[in-house]
């Protein structure tokens, strides 16, 4: 704990502690809990400013005389974070990675069964009578005690109702590889996010030192993974929320029942939603917090819930916020794996020199005249793409002749080099452009650009990508 005598003033940058929410209530204020704590890699940025228009009134003077204040756009909130997993709970940011996608589904929830029985080298077999959920395009299975991770899951080309699974990685996550007979019971072992056409809205906590931040109705807009090989392996989440509020610190001078009068320009701290703490008394409510639920800044006082007692003059407020946990391994960009299909449509490892994988789900907000907010958001169409840089090899010539011809290949980005803490972005269908030669010191290089299309056989097209625990 810091003593307060001995710090600056001003706020610290490199202190910043971040909670994201669901919220249950699309668009409602979610209080923040532990499990919702991310750690940022790098400066969290939440802005949402007002503008004025001056007055167009025409006078004996050259000096604008008035403004006028305009509806407030939406705030702009910027969250950059390492991929920390783990392999038994939610990784790091599970609530932007389900206001990214739109759906969570949960391992263990979807099954299937073998259509005939298999080797214990087999790397290829069929499933079917799929239930529970969704099976995404790659993903660990159980059979038993073995697990197996599969790089594709296809309908079977004749037979309705049947899947087939190939790529696979027999006694996977160091599991014994072993024969299984038809009917066997497949149960798919793998956290997945999945693409929906609405997706849910997050409210976004923010500490900056000695103020806490936060806004409600927050949608994830854009979500971009660097690739390269240095450093922590990052996913860099921008979002716009509805409302921005604030709470700092400030002094009491008199408390009547749940209304608590400030020194000073006190009120002015504070924003409807904000939750904080006596900080004198050393009164957290149990280590709930206190909400402010009404701010009256002419009269210099706010509204608290619950009403607290035994707090007097000179009391110090502050923010309060939980304690977070669950964080998980950071994951080292060295551990990126890229695989494109090949010849077989098997999806293999292929070099990768730089790049990046950028997920653009971009939203407009309605802001009907009269209100000073933003109400309600509604997507627009995905845009999202894979830029790839490589070593030019004698053998990535033929890159150039697929690209004329509008190449489609699937692509898995995997993350991470342990079973269980590894994350797959799996793109069934992306198409290619033509490859542009350059060079990079002594070497020559290509670089390339693919764009993720949704595939009509699988979920009515919301299937340009899959996010999979693996």
């Amino acid at each position: 704990m810091s003593n307060d005598a001995y710090c600056s003033s001003i706020g610290k940058s490199s202190l910043q502690t971040v909670f994201v929410e669901i919220e249950s209530t699309k668009g409602t204020l979610q209080r923040p809990t532990s499990a919702g704590f991310i750690l940022p890699a790098g400066q969290v940025t939440m802005t949402q400013t007002p503008t004025f228009s001056d007055s167009d009134e025409l006078s004996a003077s050259l000096n604008v005389t008035d403004q006028f204040k305009n509806a407030i756009p939406p705030a702009e909130i910027s969250i950059p974070m390492l991929a920390r997993m783990s392999a038994t709970t939610a990784p790091q940011g599970n609530a932007l990675f389900t206001a990214l996608m739109g759906v969570a589904q949960p391992n263990s929830t979807v099954t299937a069964a073998l259509v005939a029985g298999i080797d214990a080298d087999d790397v290829s077999f069929d499933i079917d009578t799929v239930a529970g959920g969704d099976l995404p395009p790659v993903g660990v299975i159980s059979i038993g005690s073995e697990k197996v991770l599969y790089l594709k899951a296809a309908p079977h080309g004749s037979v309705a109702g049947q899947w087939t699974l190939s790529g696979c990685t027999r006694g996977y996550a160091s599991t014994t590889a072993a024969t299984a007979t038809a009917n066997a019971v497949v149960t798919l072992f793998s956290r997945v996010w999945m693409q929906d056409v609405c997706r849910p809205s997050v409210s976004v906590w923010l500490k900056s030192d000695h103020t806490v931040f936060f806004a409600e109705g927050a949608t994830v807009t854009a979500a971009t993974v660097p690739l390269s090989d240095s450093g922590g392996q990052h996913v860099d989440f921008s979002l716009q929320a509805k409302r921005m509020g604030w709470c700092g610190t400030s002094t009491v001078s008199a408390v009547t029942d749940s209304v608590v009068t400030l020194e000073g320009r006190g009120a002015y701290a504070y924003s409807k939603g904000a939750i904080l703490q006596n900080k004198t008394k050393n009164d957290s409510n149990s280590n709930a917090g206190y909400t402010v639920t009404a701010v009256d800044t002419a009269a210099g006082r706010i509204t608290l819930s619950p009403a607290p007692t035994g707090w007097g003059e000179d009391d110090v407020l502050v923010p309060w916020l939980p304690v977070g946990t669950g964080l998980g391994e950071a994951q080292a960009a060295s551990a990126v794996r890229v695989l494109m299909e090949d010849a077989t449509g098997i999806p293999v490892a292929d070099e990768l020199q730089s790049g990046s994988l950028n997920i653009g789900t971009p939203t407009s907000f309605a802001t009907p005249i009269g209100t000073e907010y933003p109400i309600e958001s509604a997507d627009t169409k995905r845009d999202i793409t894979i830029d790839c840089g490589l070593y030019f090899r004698k053998a990535d010539v033929e890159k150039i002749g697929l690209g004329y011809k509008g190449n489609e290949s699937a692509v898995v980005l995997t993350v991470g080099d342990t079973a269980g803490k590894k994350l797959a972005y799996a793109l069934p269908r992306v198409k290619f452009s033509t490859p542009e030669p350059s060079s990079d010191g002594e070497f020559m290089t290509l670089t390339q650009k693919g764009k993720a299309l949704g595939v009509s056989s699988l979920r009515d097209r919301e299937s340009a990508l899959y996010l999979v625990q693996i």
